[in-house]
């Protein structure tokens, strides 16, 4: 570890426990740029603990400290933030008017499968079609709940989102990733190493009935329209 990432460690520890308060007023580029990257990881793996894994390690006083610091260094060195921070969750307004997106491959629908031998005619033709591709002669299932919401189309270069788009006709759908750039459960950037440099991920948007229900109630005590 470099000494800048040790100081960078360091004042991370102090601005999560309270201890300091961050003042980057005079910081040069090469240490704002090291503090940043070190703020970027860290609230990326609270946000994964939280949303994905729930199993929180920090209270939400911390991490507001450590969110509220990093929008404090953005807002001295505008050009640290940029589309992968985690601060481009907020402040950002999620449109209503979508430009159209055109997708890489058709996305289309899943058909229904009502009884096993319609399973097993589906297994046939999956593993008939890999044959013929010559990519695989088994096939290993997993199956899930399905829910009904929103089909989104996820577009990562190089890691980082590029891109969100709904289904629209299978061939053109509507740009929609500043909206889901407030979803917290979508990754801004891909942590790990070996995912392509171009990567689609593919699937379903939805919400829970509590916050459904939820989202009726102040849409109805604000005088707007409530969903159905």
């Amino acid at each position: 570890m470099s000494a800048s990432a040790e100081t960078a460690t360091k004042l991370l520890a102090q601005i999560e426990a309270g201890t300091v308060a961050p003042d980057f007023s005079g910081y040069k580029q090469s240490s704002a740029k090291s503090l940043h990257a070190a703020l970027c990881d860290s609230l990326n793996q609270h946000n994964k603990r939280y949303y994905e894994q729930d199993a929180p390690s920090i209270d939400d006083a911390a991490y507001d400290r450590l969110f509220r610091a990093l929008q404090l260094l953005e807002s001295e060195h505008p050009s640290l933030a940029g589309a992968d921070s985690p601060s481009q969750r907020v402040g950002a307004a999620a449109l209503d008017k979508f430009a159209q997106a055109e997708h890489l491959l058709p996305m289309l629908s899943l058909d229904n499968a009502f009884d096993a031998d319609s399973l097993k005619q589906f297994d046939k033709r999956a593993l008939e079609r890999l044959k013929k591709s010559e990519q695989a002669t088994s096939i290993g299932y997993v199956c899930e709940p399905k829910l009904d919401g929103v089909a989104l189309s996820l577009l990562y270069q190089d890691g980082v989102l590029q891109r969100a788009a709904t289904r629209g006709d299978g061939s053109v759908g509507e740009n929609i990733t500043e909206n889901a750039r407030t979803i917290d459960t979508v990754p801004l950037q891909l942590s790990g190493t070996g995912f392509p440099a171009t990567l689609e991920v593919r699937g379903e948007v939805v919400m829970p009935i509590s916050a459904f229900n939820e989202y009726n109630q102040r849409a109805e005590r604000a005088g707007q329209k409530m969903l159905v």
